[in-house]
């Protein structure tokens, strides 16, 4: 197994006594001490942490996969983007461009997978990990060309406009927006912009 495939700790780390809990599916994962370095919500509860505590941590808002996805792209971050890694760990900003396999892991998920995997990133206060997120979805506008407006729409989880959409905010007679996205105009509309 490589070490960006695996999905439950990060790799070479050391175990710490807390595991999260999604009750959803009764799953446990064991919290490593990197992966609360990483994040600034794990390093505010450990601090916090009372002495009757069960260690477990309970995750209701997010799917299990998502934190398989987090655990996958560090140790694919730790593999890949090594000096950016060290320089998370030491809590120094990280300025790094994404390697070309990190590219093709955020290509291989579902857009459901990464807006919840995204958002799972925020909650645990990753910004290591929600760097490569931005990345890449900064990537994916980036190679989006105008007619093809659905992948990005779809991709942040939103719904297209419609009919009603257009009408309602009165944008049925925008020249200038349908001069420059006329594929939306005519999904809405089945026919091509002619005002």
């Amino acid at each position: 197994m490589a070490d960006g495939d695996n999905k439950d700790v990060i790799v070479g780390d050391e175990p710490t006594e807390l595991t999260f809990f999604f009750e959803a599916e009764n799953r446990k994962f064991p919290i490593t001490k990197q992966f609360i370095q990483l994040s600034g919500m794990l390093r505010d509860y450990v601090e916090s942490i009372p002495s009757s505590s069960d260690n477990q941590l309970p995750v209701i808002d997010f799917p299990a996969k998502s934190h398989e996805i987090i655990i996958q792209l560090i140790n694919l971050a730790k593999k890949e983007d090594e000096k950016a890694y060290e320089k998370a760990l030491k809590l120094e900003p990280v300025d790094t461009e994404m390697p070309a396999h990190m590219k093709t892991f955020f290509k291989n998920l579902s857009n459901d997978d990464c807006i919840n995997a995204a958002n799972y990133s925020a909650y645990l206060s990753n910004d290591f990990v929600k760097r490569y997120f931005v990345q890449a979805y900064a990537n994916l506008v980036k190679e989006t060309e105008p007619a093809d407006l659905k992948n990005i729409t779809a991709a942040f989880g939103a719904t297209p406009l419609d009919k009603i959409d257009l009408e309602t905010h009165e944008l049925q007679t925008e020249r200038q927006i349908w001069s420059s996205y006329p594929q939306i105009y005519k999904d809405a509309y089945g026919h091509d912009f002619d005002g």
